[in-house]
């Protein structure tokens, strides 16, 4: 809770006396936040969440381990989260196509990247509907994932893949194929087409290819690709997330209960006197 000392005076100026005026800015920070999630889809924000929370998680356990003196549990922790350079290493965690993208560090680059997600899946919704962010991103972790582990196959990046943004590229892209010239709006610049914010983003990810940051350039680049290759179907007719999102209303049903139940609706014809 937050007091607030406020002093007051009568028209006179011969009485002062102070008031305690006491809010609580957890509930203004709820209500915001709620209001943002009516507005906005509920399958992109649960995302949102999930990396803010393992982001979370990973500093508190990082913080932990630091005050303990006992770093190596956190580099353990995360290097069996990331996908390995190596093919062979891969191989010895197969799981981790599905956990790389949920490794996020530092405070700046997740607000980032998740602002990026915010904005660009936002776009799409306007654009085509909210559904497709959902499973464009959704297959873009796997397609990207499995783009490094067959590049690894054949090459020792000799670094890892870790972060959620070459999946973010899959957004971003996807939306900058659909309409190149669509404003977004973007904090100091104002209105920015599509198809500017997309060049910085290709020429930032190719300048990674010079800078020993091989593997996370064509990642981002692949991701670009399939951002690509996804509209592109869409527009053919061919929705390549459909059997993503089946699965996923099928889950939804099983493990999602409706709080109102079964609703049933009948219709009573009134009877002629």
């Amino acid at each position: 809770m937050v007091y607030c000392w406020m002093l007051e005076t009568s028209s006179s100026g011969t009485s002062i006396y102070v008031s305690i005026m006491k809010f609580s800015l957890f509930d203004k920070i709820s209500n915001t936040y709620k209001s943002y999630c009516r507005n906005f889809s509920n399958d992109i924000i649960h995302l949102i969440n999930i990396h803010i929370l393992c982001f979370l998680l990973l500093f508190i356990f990082k913080a932990i381990t630091t005050i303990f003196g006992q770093n190596s549990w956190y580099s353990t922790l995360v290097n069996n989260l990331l996908i390995p350079s190596s093919f062979s290493e891969y191989l010895k965690k197969p799981w981790t196509i599905f956990t790389y993208f949920l490794v996020n560090e530092g405070i700046s680059t997740t607000l980032f990247s998740m602002l990026l997600l915010y904005n660009a899946s936002n776009t799409l919704g306007k654009l085509l509907d909210d559904r497709y962010a959902y499973t464009i991103y959704i297959t873009g972790i796997f397609a990207t994932g499995l783009f490094f582990v067959a590049m690894s196959f054949f090459t020792n990046f000799g670094y890892p893949l870790w972060g959620p943004y070459a999946t973010i590229y899959c957004v971003l892209f996807a939306c900058f194929v659909y309409a190149p010239n669509y404003p977004l709006g973007i904090l100091f610049f104002g209105q920015v087409k599509l198809k500017y914010i997309s060049i910085i983003f290709m020429l930032s990810s190719l300048s990674k290819l010079t800078e020993g940051r091989l593997s996370i350039g064509l990642t981002e680049l692949f991701g670009a690709f399939w951002g690509f290759v996804f509209v592109k179907g869409l527009q053919q007719g061919i929705d390549i997330g459909k059997p993503v999102m089946n699965i996923y209303k099928f889950a939804k049903k099983i493990f999602v209960k409706n709080k109102y139940g079964d609703i049933h609706v009948s219709y009573k014809r009134n009877k002629k006197r």
